[in-house]
């Protein structure tokens, strides 16, 4: 689609820029969105600019868990604050955002997306007749290319599109990079290639097309250079040498600049495995690749005399039980002297055929009278024989019958089954044919390679593309494509038709509902060509009560264990779940503290649309479900934290699910929101912020007229908390401004005592010490008459942070003090170890060891309540009191313990920690990563309208102005695009890299 030329003159569009960070603006004013998940629903109508995109299919990426009244209910009031922030008194909005009953859509005349002009472009430059003309567009097109698409978007449909665009950009730089150097600009070619290998640091193409840009240069000691760097790159990231093309352009510079170039030391490449080379039995095994155990087991089974004279394969379709009963077949062909024959069943619909194929493909004709089972049974006789009923799943109960007689009168026969439901008959060994062992990691290519999942895909690939391989270009969309399809065989070899005319990160973008996969190729069976089919026939196998109870456990994301399938399907759970396992459609896992099942995606995708259809299981599966998680979540027990921690980290997805049940009407308000503040405690020790915000958002949202003003005021006090995790301080702020407003209507002193000292935590960030401080006094004496030791502490605290963070240091020791003695009457730990923290910083100048030992004693206690965020802030305060101290290795040793911690507990570095951060760095002579520190910081302060902390002002200027005489140009701009481009993991690691982190040590042992 083309970039839209505007119809009205002299109106400003919208400027939506979907490439690296996501942003909104028009003439200068950027609009606010509610929640992530609103700015995700209009980043992909913007990225379809122009197409109508279906309401169901928004609903379903954006809120997968909930039903399909939760996640209509939660799209409108998405596409409300959409049309709300972009409202503007020049721009009808129903001539930018337009919905209908079943379809909403961004239209072109009013809005300019980066992606839309990025791929023009790229279109154009394919069509142009003239270098100059195609060299001309194609920067334009690098040019919008600011990063992948949506960085920090975590939602499924992103990845394949971000890996595609990726695709496109690198391509098109390595095409302009050939035409600069053609006419003889090397040097622009280089800095664009560079530019480039920033922002997709692992694509060996653009390595390779810097190496031929200097070679055509004639820069024999660069290319070299630039070679050694790829291969360094290619051996940490993969253990991979360079490719072919890498060392052919190496090895051409003798040829071209005389021998001032040694030849290059002859490597030993790993070989490519391509199946059209390998001999024929490397053929036959590549069709069972990761069966060998299920191979070996089988074959034991098997042998003439043996105790298993029944075996069934079962397993959903397409699963591969044929393909191991082949090569079982192929296996025990010589030990039963080749009495052994397999009868394909899948066309015989009718069971008293039976006898009639088994003789067919004995080879036998029937003597006239004579009925065919007895003929059957008069040729296998007594002596050793095995047949393989392949497919006999639709023949059964009936033909169930036929078999059991087959073995009772021939006392040599084994029979091997493949079906999706067992025979029933007494002394079969079932054997459940699951899918193959998923790949672990997309950077290891040797690894990759020998997966399974990924040599299937190889196999299957190179039957259409001849040469296909996996390479470091496209390793990460062919180990995401194995994960979507969860190593389901058929699913792998569906997909692998694709690319037969699209790449890996195409493919990977065209995968929506993986039970939709099909194909029209004559070398699929029909009955495997849609994966939708296959699933469908398995579910409709079963009988009525397993189907039932198998459509309420698609409710269950991520897994279930006994005692939710027990509050789901009441006494007889244990029996279906057995049948369930049996038919292989339900997975297990076991560890010494539970034992877990599951049910493949792919297969949950369909039996969930079965759910829906059904409006009264339904709602008895989510009302039950819901009171399942109310219960866990309300009940934990302070003997028993860690395990029900541990638990709620398994149960995550399905309380998501919980949460989305708890919007409907059905679900009392109170209830609902008694079980979100249930996991308040969770929360409180894993963070993961970004998990729980949008979810209570919209909980709020759906209940807030029907609750009383004590829990919507602890509601909006909760989501301020989750938020400020996030540091969204501004939402925080509001959040916490209409609790402490709903809380003076209640004339509940201590809840109105805890809402103005939640209030106080954005106010300190966003500048608004004075009115915090008054707040905060009033409400003193406001506690004068209720003499609560812990609401007295934490409002103490917060003034102490009010006054010490406003650059008043000293004159807040008094107040932490008197906040450790109210603690102290409170007996709480943390409320002691907050005000511990908060003594420690006050005196963090003059009384150094004073201060390291109430830094000890509040981390201990932090550390045994499991406290990440807790930790986290009272390790980079340490940092801050070591730098200052002049201790740098111990300030390098808490600052990297204190963002670590924040990193992996999925809590957002916030402005104050992060200039903290580039103020240690800087003393220890780290200036680009300082600087790396401080442009976040900026940046955050700028989206959220927060001022620099006073408290450190005098430390920050004195180490910028080191920074910044220490760095030249080049250096102080690539550490601040980095830092604002840069995940919170991927910063962490750029400020870490050169530094080996110091165990801790105090000043005085320095000195």
């Amino acid at each position: 689609m083309g970039v839209p030329s505007f119809q009205k003159e002299g109106v400003e569009p919208w400027k939506i820029e979907l490439l690296g960070t996501f942003n909104v603006s028009r003439l200068g004013f950027k609009p606010r969105f509610r929640t992530r998940k609103t700015a995700g629903v209009l980043a992909y109508l913007a990225y379809y600019c122009g197409k109508p995109i279906s309401k169901e299919l928004l609903a379903e990426c954006f809120w997968p868990d909930a039903n399909a009244d939760q996640s209509r209910h939660s799209l409108r009031m998405a596409l409300y604050d959409i049309r709300s922030a972009l409202t503007v008194a020049d721009i009808p909005i129903d001539s930018l955002l337009v919905t209908s009953r079943n379809t909403c859509e961004i239209l072109p005349e009013f809005v300019e997306v980066d992606v839309l002009k990025f791929r023009k472009h790229l279109d154009e430059a394919q069509t142009s007749k003239s270098d100059h003309e195609r060299a001309c567009f194609l920067q334009s097109a690098i040019e919008i290319y600011q990063g992948p698409l949506l960085s920090g978007f975590t939602e499924s449909w992103v990845l394949p599109q971000m890996l595609e665009l990726e695709e496109s950009y690198a391509q098109a730089v390595s095409r302009l990079s050939d035409l600069l150097s053609q006419r003889g600009d090397g040097e622009v070619a280089a800095k664009m290639l560079k530019r480039a290998m920033a922002l997709c640091s692992f694509r060996e193409d653009l390595h390779i097309a810097l190496i031929r840009t200097y070679v055509q240069a004639g820069k024999t000691s660069a290319a070299i250079q630039q070679y050694e760097v790829l291969e360094k790159m290619l051996d940490e990231e993969w253990g991979e040498l360079p490719s072919s093309e890498a060392t052919e352009l190496l090895e051409s510079l003798p040829k071209k600049y005389g021998d001032t170039l040694a030849p290059l030391e002859e490597k030993i490449v790993t070989p490519v495995f391509h199946s059209i080379e390998r001999e024929r039995t490397e053929l036959e095994q590549s069709v069972f690749y990761g069966r060998q155990k299920e191979l070996e087991e089988l074959t034991s089974l098997l042998q003439p005399g043996g105790d298993s004279r029944l075996v069934t394969l079962v397993g959903i379709g397409g699963s591969g039980k044929t393909r191991l009963a082949q090569k079982a077949l192929s296996n025990l062909i010589s030990a039963y002297e080749n009495r052994a024959w397999l009868i394909p069943l899948v066309s015989v619909r009718v069971a008293k055929h039976l006898p009639d194929i088994i003789l067919m493909t004995l080879h036998k004709s029937s003597r006239s009278g004579q009925e065919p089972f007895e003929e059957v049974m008069n040729l296998l006789g007594e002596k050793p024989a095995l047949l393989v009923l392949d497919n006999l799943e639709q023949l059964l109960p009936v033909c169930a019958q036929t078999v059991h007689a087959l073995l009772e009168r021939c006392k040599g026969l084994s029979i091997l089954v493949t079906s999706r439901i067992p025979t029933g008959i007494s002394g079969e060994r079932i054997l459940t044919v699951r899918s193959l062992e998923l790949p672990k990691d997309w950077r290891d290519l040797n690894e990759l390679r020998t997966n399974p999942c990924v040599m299937l895909l190889l196999h299957s690939a190179q039957s259409v593309r001849p040469g296909f391989d996996v390479t470091a270009a496209n390793a990460r969309s062919v180990y995401e494509i194995c994960v979507r399809l969860e190593g389901i065989p058929l699913a792998i070899e569906l997909a692998a038709m694709k690319l037969a005319t699209k790449s890996p990160a195409q493919v990977l973008g065209s995968i929506g509902r993986r039970v939709d996969l099909s194909t029209t190729s004559l070398d699929f069976p029909e009955r495997h060509r849609s994966l939708r089919e296959v699933i469908r026939w398995s579910y409709e196998l079963l009988e009525d009560e397993d189907r039932i109870a198998f459509t309420k456990l698609s409710l269950c994301d991520d897994g279930f264990e006994s005692d939710l399938a027990e509050a789901l399907l009441g006494d007889r759970a244990e029996e279906r779940i057995r049948n369930l396992l049996q038919f292989g459609l339900v997975n297990w896992v076991e560890t010494e503290e539970y034992l877990r099942f599951s049910i493949l995606e792919t297969v949950r995708e369909l039996v969930y649309e079965r759910l829906l259809e059904d409006e009264s299981i339904k709602r008895d599966a989510e009302k039950k479900h819901f009171d399942f998680f109310l219960n866990l979540c309300t009940n934990a027990k302070k003997e028993d934290i860690n395990s029900w921690v541990s638990r709620i980290d398994r149960e995550q997805a399905n309380i998501l699910v919980a949460l989305a049940v708890a919007q409907s009407a059905e679900i009392d308000a109170e209830e609902a929101w008694r079980f979100a503040f249930g996991l308040q405690e969770y929360i409180w020790r894993r963070g993961r912020f970004r998990i729980w915000v949008e979810p209570l958002e919209h909980l709020l949202e759906a209940t807030h007229n029907r609750l009383s003003s004590e829990t919507a005021t602890t509601a909006h006090s909760l989501i301020g908390k989750v938020h400020y995790g996030l540091r969204d301080i501004e939402a925080s702020y509001q959040h916490y401004r209409i609790s402490a407003e709903m809380a003076e209507t209640t004339k509940n002193i201590p809840l109105i005592v805890q809402a103005r000292t939640d209030l106080c935590v954005p106010s300190i960030l966003l500048g608004l010490f004075e009115e915090g401080k008054k707040s905060l006094k009033q409400t003193l004496t406001l506690l004068d008459t209720s003499k609560d030791a812990r609401l007295c502490s934490v409002c103490e605290l917060n003034l102490g942070w009010l006054t010490y963070y406003s650059g008043d240091e000293g004159g807040s020791e008094d107040y932490f003090r008197k906040a450790l003695e109210s603690a102290e009457r409170s007996d709480e730990d943390s409320a002691k170890a907050e005000a511990l923290v908060g003594i420690a910083c006050a005196i963090s100048k003059e009384k150094y060891e004073e201060a390291r030992s109430h830094f000890e004693k509040a981390l201990e206690i932090f550390e045994k309540r499991g406290y990440p965020e807790r930790i986290a802030h009272c390790s980079y305060q340490r940092a801050l009191t070591e730098y200052r101290n002049s201790n740098f290795e111990g300030a390098l040793f808490y600052l990297y313990k204190s963002l670590r911690v924040f990193t992996e507990n999925g809590v957002r570095l916030g402005q104050h920690p992060l200039t903290v951060a580039g103020i240690v760095l800087s003393g220890k002579d780290l200036f680009e990563e300082a600087v790396a520190c401080w442009k976040r910081a900026e940046a955050t302060r700028e989206r959220y309208g927060l001022i620099m902390m006073p408290v450190i002002q005098e430390d920050y200027e004195r180490e910028f102005a080191r920074a910044l005489d220490s760095l030249n140009e080049e250096q102080i701009h690539n550490a601040e695009s980095f830092g604002t481009r840069a995940s919170d993991e991927k910063l962490v690691d750029f400020l870490f890299r050169k530094e080996k982190i110091p165990s801790p040590v105090s000043a005085k042992d320095v000195l």
